[in-house]
């Protein structure tokens, strides 16, 4: 097997709605991430296109901890991005706006590989 740049790394199609273009991801995603990414990933999945602000994703995700969890917010822009690390072979990406009251959302990589449009599922959002 080669190593480094060279690498051949899997692609895996990724479904979108037909009517809203929102990426509707399959069960294999799950298994690659870790316990709390996989929940930022679940709230931010079940958001939709609207997006949830990085305050509510922290809450719901820190709702069980008896301490609450952080008080800042930034924690869930590191759990977006090593998320994303293991999201990228499957074309997905949770991604927030710039600037103050970021709404996160998940989105689609644009990845020469990987067809739109698999099929042309809806997502129900």
């Amino acid at each position: 097997m080669k190593k480094g740049k060279n690498r051949i790394k899997p692609v895996y199609p990724v479904n979108v709605c037909r009517e809203c273009g929102h990426p509707i991801p399959t069960d294999d995603i799950a298994a690659v991430l870790s316990p709390r990414q996989r929940r930022v990933y679940e709230i931010v999945r079940l958001a939709g296109t609207a997006g949830i602000s990085s305050k509510e994703i922290r809450d719901k995700v820190y709702e069980d901890d008896p301490n609450g969890g952080p008080k800042e917010t930034n924690i869930i822009s590191v759990f977006a991005h090593y998320a994303n690390v293991r999201l990228r072979p499957f074309g997905l990406e949770i991604t927030a706006r710039r600037g103050p009251w970021p709404l996160w959302r998940l989105t689609k990589r644009e990845i020469e590989e990987i067809e739109d449009g698999q099929n042309g599922e809806i997502c129900g959002k």
